[in-house]
């Protein structure tokens, strides 16, 4: 966020820690180190200038070079800054600021989840004005199998984790539905778990409940590990879950930029239905 004086003027800073910056925050975001072209390319500036900032970056222990390759990757100063940060990170903080700027911009009962040794559960809830009447609270466990953060769990959690909960649901449960048509219980995993994989959301429409919609998207951490997740619900009919729709885009932002706080660099995140592909 830029950052304003009191006229509404913008602070100056000091441009050349931003470029440094800049460059840093590149090769962080690289799969490996790159050469000295690479990064230029990448920045957009000549390598004759970025190779003025790279010298003073790697004095200050932010980058290092390779003396064999020549190039250029994060340096140990970069690690305990990491590090530092890493530890001081409050994810249900930020997950209370997440569901906030949710229920503002959608106008709908919101919560967030983590697991826990009982299987999913809502740690923060937020209503509107006229709330959806649903019988959930803070505390609450939900299912995995019919709810729409719990089938974010069967899509991301190993199947060690898992699993025991979805037999038990299986046994006691009715048959599933998914967006309001009936599926078998077998077909869960290729029907319903990659469906939600391959839309990067969770939308139930009377799968839960009757009458209540929903949409709930991951959030992940700096390993690219499922830390929580983000629901809206609503009444049914109410939702449009059409991947552009404005609902699953607010959602999806806000999740996204939740994710991108913990540390997840969410590039990496259109890989993870193969990454987290389980095999059956």
């Amino acid at each position: 966020m830029t950052k304003k004086n009191v006229d509404g003027t913008e602070v100056q800073g000091v441009q050349n820690v931003e470029i440094g910056l800049r460059m840093a925050y590149t090769i962080a975001a690289a799969d490996a180190s790159l050469s000295l072209g690479e990064l230029a390319d990448a920045v957009g500036i000549y390598p004759s200038k970025v190779h003025r900032y790279l010298v003073s970056l790697c004095r200050s222990g932010l980058l290092e070079q390779d003396y064999r390759s020549g190039r250029y990757d994060l340096g140990p100063k970069a690690l305990m800054l990491g590090l530092a940060a890493q530890s001081r990170l409050d994810k249900f903080r930020m997950a209370e600021e997440a569901i906030d700027q949710l229920q503002a911009e959608t106008g709908m009962t919101v919560s967030a989840t983590v697991w826990s040794e009982h299987g999913p559960i809502i740690f923060a809830r937020r209503e509107p004005l006229h709330p959806v009447t649903i019988n959930t609270r803070v505390g609450s466990v939900l299912q995995i199998t019919t709810s729409a953060a719990g089938r974010l769990y069967a899509a991301y959690l190993p199947d060690q984790i898992v699993q025991p909960f979805i037999e038990r649901e299986n046994q006691a449960a009715p048959p599933l539905k998914f967006m309001g048509k009936e599926v078998a219980r077998v077909d869960f995993y290729p029907v319903v778990v990659e469906t939600i994989r391959h839309m990067g959301i969770s939308p139930v429409s009377g799968d839960y409940m009757s009458g209540i919609d929903a949409v709930a998207v991951p959030v992940f951490d700096q390993s690219d590990q499922l830390v929580m997740t983000l629901t809206v619900l609503a009444t049914q009919g109410s939702l449009d879950f059409e991947p552009d729709a404005r609902i699953c885009t607010v959602i999806r932002n806000i999740g996204n930029q939740l994710s991108k706080r913990l540390g997840c660099n969410i590039d990496h995140i259109a890989g993870l239905s193969v990454r987290h592909r389980k095999s059956r």
